[in-house]
């Protein structure tokens, strides 16, 4: 059975949750929402990002892992692969927690959402312990095969400034945001 575009354009809406949010009238002032939305879009895009590179790096690697030479290359290969597929795993499993239904009370809204930003800002804050690192070995096992120290310079520089990068979002746009959710959900309540 064909979909018409209404019930594709219903689908897709029902996915936005901040941007459908009417909750209670003008409740939730519109700045608040417009953090949300813009958080929203944010984070999709960083997810198709990082998926899309993640099946780039698995596709290139199953071909380093039958191309590459030296033994430690192929063994960083197949650890490349499993790290790609782990950061995919993370990103996706992260979703379970966003807010599907629009139409719930505004305060039990917001509460949902922010449990959602809060697993977002933890994954900033672990990144070392999840992407950067993994990543990190991986290009030295990888290097190393090929005895090319640019390569981990490069990557050296690279990981900190993705650690860097990591915690000036969670410091400077997480945080706010979460205080902002926190100001919100204490007003609701009346505290």
């Amino acid at each position: 059975m064909a979909m018409t575009d209404e019930q594709l354009k219903s689908m897709w809406h029902s996915t936005i949750a901040p941007a459908k949010l009417q909750a209670e009238g003008s409740q939730l002032n519109r700045e608040m929402n417009d953090k949300l939305l813009k958080f929203d879009r944010t984070i999709r895009a960083r997810d198709i990002r990082e998926n899309l590179s993640a099946v780039i790096v698995i596709i290139f690697f199953s071909i380093a892992v039958f191309k590459a030479g030296p033994l430690v290359s192929k063994i960083a290969s197949v650890l490349v692969i499993a790290w790609a597929a782990l950061t995919i795993y993370i990103t996706i499993s992260v979703k379970r927690y966003r807010v599907k239904d629009a139409s719930l009370p505004l305060l039990q809204y917001l509460k949902q959402y922010r449990l959602y930003i809060a697993k977002e800002k933890h994954l900033l804050d672990t990144v070392l312990w999840w992407y950067i690192l993994p990543a990190y070995i991986c290009i030295v096992l990888f290097s190393i095969g090929y005895n090319n120290w640019i390569t981990i310079i490069g990557g050296t520089a690279m990981a900190i400034f993705i650690y860097w990068l990591n915690k000036y979002s969670a410091r400077e746009y997480f945080k706010p945001l979460l205080h902002n959710l926190d100001e919100e959900i204490a007003d609701l309540e009346g505290y």
